[in-house]
This record gives structure tokens, C-alpha cells and sequence, in this order.
């Protein structure tokens, strides 16, 4: 299954509401959030000003997800896409995502696997990237589905009340 068919499923499985994005980039994630979800405020967030750019559609906020500038339970939904191997501190990350989501709000983070095709980054920084998120992750939120194909991981959780 290619990356953004995964993700734009588990998108349409999920309620519309506000939303945050986590890693503008070239704005790729951003173009299958809109698409899944055409009525809600998506938020997207980059730590490069460039980034703004390619977040037409959306709100632009320069940010790093360690240190997110939103007010406690302000969003429906977390979305990172190929992201987590960028962040300095995965654990302050996770607990941000979990800090900003409301009640029973989703968490979906997607990133490559150090052996991806796609991965553009050393094996080393991938892998330990990876590593960090899924043996951490259920601290932060309820894990609902954890899949691990050969290109990428996927995770879909929820912050319980």
C-alpha cells in the first residue's frame, strides 16, 4: 500500500473537526487532509517560515511541534506525516500532540522505516526515530492501530479522558 493511500484511509475513518498538522513541508500531507476533510480548519505547523508557502487552504503557524503555541484540548485530530525523524525530542513532541488533542481526540503519525525507499535520511536517525515513537507512544495515547509495513509505520491513537 502506498504511503498516502494508507493515510488518506485512515483519515476517512475519522470525524471532521479541527485539525492539526504537524510538518508542513512541501505539503503533501496537507493536500490529503484537505481532501479527506474539505469543511474543517486544518492548522499546519513548520518550524521553516519557507513552509508557508505550500499551506494554501490552511493556517500557517511557525512552530515546532516540541513546543506547540495552542491552548490545552484545541484540536480534534494530530496528524504528523513523515516528521518524527526531524524532532530533537520525540517524548516532548508526543506529549505536546497529547497536550493540544481533546477528548478522545485521534493521533495519526506516519514516518518511514530506515529501510524505506523513500526515506531521503540516514538509516541511523530513522531508525532511532522510530524506535523512540513506538515503544513510547502508549504512554501518551491509546494505540487503536499500529501497522509496520516495509516503507513506512503508521500509528492511529487516542488521547482518553
Amino acid at each position: 500500500m502506498i504511503w498516502k493511500d494508507m493515510l488518506l484511509d485512515l483519515y476517512l475513518r475519522r470525524a471532521e473537526g479541527t485539525i492539526l498538522e504537524v510538518g508542513t513541508g512541501f505539503g503533501e500531507n496537507l493536500a490529503l487532509l484537505r481532501k479527506a476533510f474539505p469543511d474543517s480548519t486544518i492548522v499546519t505547523i513548520d518550524p521553516s517560515v519557507h513552509a508557508s508557502r505550500y499551506a494554501e487552504g490552511s493556517y500557517f503557524v511557525q512552530a515546532k511541534a516540541e513546543r506547540l503555541p495552542f491552548r490545552d484540548e484545541s484540536f480534534d485530530m494530530v496528524s504528523s506525516a513523515t516528521t518524527m525523524h526531524h524532532m530533537r525530542n520525540i517524548r516532548s513532541a508526543l506529549e505536546e500532540f497529547r497536550r493540544v488533542l481533546k477528548c478522545k481526540g485521534r493521533l495519526i503519525i506516519m514516518d518511514w522505516t530506515p529501510d524505506s525507499k523513500y526515506n531521503p535520511h540516514s538509516r541511523e536517525v530513522v531508525a532511532n526515530s522510530m524506535n523512540e515513537v513506538i515503544s513510547s507512544i502508549d504512554h501518551y495515547i491509546q494505540v487503536i492501530q499500529l501497522n509496520e509495513e516495509e516503507e513506512f509505520y503508521a500509528i492511529c491513537g487516542a488521547k482518553l479522558c
